[in-house]
């Protein structure tokens, strides 16, 4: 028998050659993130800007400009361009050591492939080729197949699967039969992380899997899942492959939605916890998700210059299809805007029913860490007002709570703790949202005549109180 050991000894390139490579991906990576978080007019073709396209409604109005569609296109095809040295096929044919490496993970030889990926650098051979993180999904997909089928309802059954099954070459991987084996998958799922959103089919069932297993478990005194060795591997394949899986899924809506249905086991410290890693930890250590993270918000930038009452239900829909890849980005950027302008609360608002219900914890989360950012003064120097940025968010938080059907325990508790820690500002969002929910509005000194007209209509209301 041959030995591949002993050939990846003859092969190109050398190990100083794929390190070499692996830091100028990286540094492309970067600069790709960094160009697309802007979309400049300039890029947009002459021919493009004199046509006008348009973004239809389903009113019939329309949007006067050029569309999100094709300002969409153009950053892709910019992004093309920066990637174009790297790209897969060019590795491929060149990198003999990725190119067995792929041939033996689809041929299902783990065992052996796992020995040549061990000697790259870290996310090398997943990073370099798709091909190659789309194989090592199958193999998890195959290993996982009988115990999803065994532990989760079928929801599948109508569609001819047989013939996919029957097609899988045969894998040195162990079919998972027990929820031990499934944690000890891991071996597996940290060289593709959270490329497994590549296949949505496989990274659907690994979340409906974790999911049964949570639901089996026995619950702690605080309601969480009990803690035990195979629970915190679950966690850490939701921490480091399931969540911030969902900024490489296409707009997928449903894995958002079995997202949540998992993360509902957990308290909310626990998921914010989660947040905050797929933030700052995961984003940063994954290019391919720190693109992703350029991309949205570019794109964020675009559509809210042109967010308005008029424009809300286009531009919010675009929003939404925005917050389903990676909604930390959008949302930090709309607090940032309303912070400054106070009269982007009611569109912003109005533009959030597209969201799921993860994205709304996610948005909570967000504002939670806006208000505890210790760069924000919550008194003006000059006369000891409360900031502007404050009650706006306050406002916006408020707006949110009485128009959508949002958790309000992590918000609760933060006003909580920030009392117990002697600081009251924060009372102010409390108000908003006690008055908003509750319809009850405190007026000050109001005339009989006021607070008579008070009794009509939203516009009479505003009217009599300016």
């Amino acid at each position: 028998m041959i030995d591949l050991m002993k050939i990846t000894g003859f092969m190109v390139p050398k190990a100083e050659g794929i390190k070499e490579t692996h830091r100028a991906r990286a540094a492309k990576a970067g600069e790709r993130a960094r160009k697309a978080e802007t979309i400049l007019a300039s890029n947009i073709p002459l021919e493009v800007s004199r046509n006008a396209n348009v973004d239809a409604m389903d009113t019939g109005q329309s949007i006067v400009g050029v569309s999100f569609a094709t300002v969409a296109a153009i950053q892709e095809a910019d992004d093309a361009k920066l990637a174009s040295e790297l790209n897969e096929e060019t590795v491929l044919s060149t990198n003999q050591k990725l190119g067995l490496v792929c041939a033996l993970i689809e041929d299902g030889a783990w065992s052996l492939a796992k020995i040549l990926i061990d000697r790259l650098p870290e996310y090398y051979a997943v990073q370099a080729s798709t091909r190659v993180s789309n194989a090592i999904s199958d193999l998890i997909g195959q290993s996982i197949e009988k115990f999803y089928l065994a532990k989760c309802s079928n929801k599948l059954e109508d569609l001819n699967l047989n013939v996919k099954r029957d097609a899988v070459r045969t894998s040195s991987v162990d079919p998972v039969r027990s929820w031990a084996d499934l944690a000890s998958l891991t071996s597996i799922l940290w060289y593709v992380g959270p490329r497994l959103a590549y296949r949505p089919l496989i990274m659907t069932k690994l979340v409906r899997l974790i999911t049964a297993f949570y639901r089996e478990q026995p619950k702690g005194p605080d309601g969480s899942p009990a803690d035990s060795p195979v629970a915190r591997t679950m966690m850490d394949i939701v921490d480091e492959v399931v969540v911030p899986g969902l900024s490489l899924s296409d707009y997928n809506t449903g894995l958002s939605e079995e997202i949540w249905t998992l993360l509902q086991f957990f308290p909310y410290t626990l998921r914010y916890r989660l947040y905050g890693h797929w933030k700052y930890g995961n984003t940063i250590r994954h290019p391919e998700v720190n693109i992703v993270r350029g991309k949205v918000l570019g794109r964020t930038k675009y559509v809210l210059k042109r967010l308005s009452k008029e424009t809300v239900r286009v531009m919010g829909r675009q929003l939404g299809k925005l917050c389903h890849i990676h909604p930390i980005t959008v949302f930090d950027y709309l607090l940032s805007q309303v912070q400054t302008f106070d009269n982007l609360i009611q569109p912003v608002v109005e533009s959030l029913k597209f969201l799921t219900n993860l994205e709304f914890d996610i948005l909570t989360y967000c504002i939670i860490e806006q208000l505890a950012s210790p760069d924000k003064q919550q008194l003006k120097a000059s006369d000891g007002k409360l900031s502007p940025w404050l009650q706006a968010l306050a406002t916006l938080v408020g707006a949110i709570y009485k128009k959508y059907n949002v958790e309000l325990s992590g918000m609760l508790n933060y006003v909580m703790n920030q009392l117990k820690n002697e600081k009251s500002f924060d009372l102010l969002v409390l108000r908003e949202v006690i008055q908003n929910m509750a319809c009850i509005e405190g007026v000050a000194g109001a005339t009989p005549d006021q607070l008579e007209a008070l009794g009509g209509g939203e516009l009479l209301r505003q009217e009599v109180m300016r």
